[in-house]
Parts: C-alpha cells; sequence; structure tokens
C-alpha cells in the first residue's frame, strides 16, 4: 500500500512540476528556438507523471492478487486508470493550444485562457485517491494487527497446552521411576 501512495504523490508532484514548465514555456517561449528545449522539458514531465501513475495501477493489481479482492477495490484500481486517462487529455490541451498559437504571433496570456485551471481537477483527484488509499492501508493495517493478535493468542495457548503436557509426560516418567520394583536378587 505504501508503494501505491508513494506512487499517486510522485505522481502529483511531476503533475506541479509539469504545470511550472507549462508556465515556464509561456514566460520564456517567445523566441521558437527557446521554445524546442522548454517543450521537451514539458514533456519529460508529463511521461513521468504517466510513468507513475502506471506503476500505481500496476502495484494496485498486484495488490489485488497478493491480497485478494477484498482488501483491493476494484474502484480503486480504476479511479488510478481515470487519473492516467485524465492526465492524458491534460497533455493533448497543452499540444492542442500550442499548435494553435504556432499560426499566429506568440500570445502567453491566449495560451494560458486554453487551458487555464484544467490541472486543478486532476491535482484534486489524485489527492483523493491518495486518501482513499491512505484509509484502506489503514483498514488493512488494522486488520493484519487483529489477525496477528488472533494468531498469538492461539500460539500462547498452544504454547500452554503443551508446556502442560510436557509437565505430565515429565511427571509420569518421573513416578515411574520412583515406583519402579527393583528386580529381585
Amino acid at each position: 500500500m505504501l508503494q501505491s501512495i508513494n506512487e499517486a504523490r510522485e505522481a502529483q508532484v511531476e503533475l506541479k512540476i509539469q504545470v511550472q514548465s507549462w508556465k515556464n514555456l509561456l514566460l520564456r517561449g517567445e523566441d521558437p528556438a527557446d521554445r524546442k528545449p522548454l517543450i521537451d522539458d514539458l514533456n519529460l514531465h508529463e511521461g513521468r507523471v504517466q510513468e507513475h501513475l502506471s506503476a500505481l495501477i500496476k502495484s494496485l493489481s498486484e495488490q489485488r492478487t497478493v491480497l485478494g479482492e477484498d482488501q483491493i477495490d476494484r474502484e480503486l484500481i480504476d479511479r488510478a486508470k481515470v487519473l492516467s486517462t485524465e492526465h492524458e487529455r491534460l497533455g493533448e490541451s497543452y499540444r492542442s493550444a500550442l499548435q494553435r498559437q504556432a499560426a499566429v504571433a506568440w500570445n502567453p496570456f491566449e495560451l494560458d485562457t486554453l487551458v487555464r485551471g484544467m490541472d486543478r481537477p486532476l491535482d484534486q483527484a489524485i489527492d483523493q485517491l491518495t486518501d482513499a488509499l491512505l484509509k484502506r492501508s489503514d483498514t488493512v493495517l488494522s486488520e493484519a494487527r487483529a489477525e496477528a493478535r488472533q494468531r498469538f493468542r492461539l500460539l500462547e495457548q498452544l504454547l500452554w497446552w503443551a508446556a502442560g503436557a510436557a509437565l505430565l509426560l515429565i511427571g509420569i516418567l518421573i513416578y515411574r521411576a520412583l515406583h519402579q520394583q527393583d528386580p529381585p536378587a
């Protein structure tokens, strides 16, 4: 679960860096020669977000297999897939806005209005998924602790029974040794 939570948070951090890369492109991209490395940086962070979201989906799917379907809700995996799709749409919106801007003079304000605020629902959805993962993690941990306590109680009872049986066996052996008749001489 911790790996899944970390992947979600890493995706969120990279999303924020991607948005910052977009702002850098708006501020510093007026010269077409300067634009290419800025677009490359934007694409780099977009790719990293997708990598973390893919790793999150994989991690949740593996946990579902290992822990069982009742431990990892299919809904969490589906939510992560929706995040990935929504993030792809955000990248498409950035590219579409840049293509529209390529035909006219550089206008960062117009570019910004084309995509302004599109990242916020995605950022909030990642927060909500992470919160759901944290709650699920707490539940799984509580259930594991309860099961461990139950197993400990059972083991404790078995140890007491084994100790009692061992003492009884020792008592029988001592009794037999003391009451064993010496053979006549």
